[in-house]
């Protein structure tokens, strides 16, 4: 039996957060696809201040520090420091008279019209007339904090709505024959806090074009995929059919469904049970 109705509580990512490093995975899901994270300081007034170590080296070691407190924020996510594909966050420096900012960009393909960059300040106005700039390794701490104040302040619910748009959590969905159900490659013990969530699955339609599946997790684990299993994965119930703009029930496309090729899914909405109701362990 599925839930008729889903329950949109507010969520604690700091619990949610200690619940995904808590779990393991005992066989091998899919990962979200990677957001990458590149830190650059693009400002030349930073320049003289590498002695012991190389500007790279320092943007570098930046940018895998970012993508761990990213990781942190926002763990439903992978956030890697190795490569330049999209999406990927771009993190630097700039200064407008004497007020010194750190900026953040989500680079992504095109689509809605989201915010999609945020700024902190670094230094304000006055605060280097007591203190130095750091010098070599010392940036790493300075940068890591500003930017960690950034991502926890009211930022923090626009880089999640920009995440959700533009950062697919999987490319995989397996069916469940002769029902209106799948299975997404999330392991079920890492990903349980998602198990009643929102997912919008883009489906490539034969020789028709893309179809969005909105769909909704039932609360209980099932095998990935149902005819080999190889994993727990969170069991969705499909909603609604969405085609050229066109929303409709799924119902009338059941025969349709084996017909299509999961080209990504998203997080869509995320749903935690009233205090009253559990989802299975």
């Amino acid at each position: 039996m599925f839930p008729h109705r889903i329950l949109r509580c507010h969520v604690s990512w700091a619990a949610i957060a200690v619940l995904l490093c808590l779990s393991s995975t005992v066989c091998r899901a899919q990962d979200p696809q990677a957001v990458n994270v590149k830190f650059a300081f693009r400002l030349s007034d930073v320049d003289t201040r590498f002695e012991q170590v190389s500007e790279m080296d320092v943007e570098k070691e930046g940018s895998t520090e970012l993508a761990k407190s990213c990781g942190n924020r926002f763990p439903f996510w992978i956030f890697q420091s190795t490569a330049d594909a999209m999406p990927r966050l771009d993190v630097w420096l700039s200064r407008k008279n004497s007020t010194w900012y750190l900026n953040a960009s989500l680079i992504h393909p095109t689509g809605r019209d989201l915010k999609d960059k945020w700024t902190s300040v670094l230094y304000s106005p006055g605060d280097l007339d007591t203190q130095v700039l750091p010098k070599d390794r010392a940036w790493t701490s300075t940068i890591k904090a500003t930017f960690e104040n950034l991502i926890a302040s009211e930022n923090s619910n626009e880089i999640l709505t920009a995440l959700q748009e533009f950062a697919p959590l999987g490319t995989q969905m397996a069916a469940v024959p002769a029902q209106l159900t799948a299975v997404l490659p999330l392991d079920y013990g890492r990903y349980q806090a998602l198990s009643l969530s929102n997912f919008r699955i883009m489906c490539q339609w034969a020789a028709h074009g893309v179809v969005t599946l909105h769909s909704t997790g039932v609360g209980a684990p099932n095998d990935f995929t149902p005819e080999v299993p190889k994993f727990k994965g969170i069991w969705v119930l499909h909603n609604f059919w969405e085609f050229g703009g066109h929303r409709e029930d799924v119902s009338g496309h059941q025969s349709d469904l084996p017909s299509l090729t999961t080209l990504a899914v998203y997080l869509e909405q995320v749903n935690s049970p009233p205090p009253q109701v559990s989802v299975a362990p």
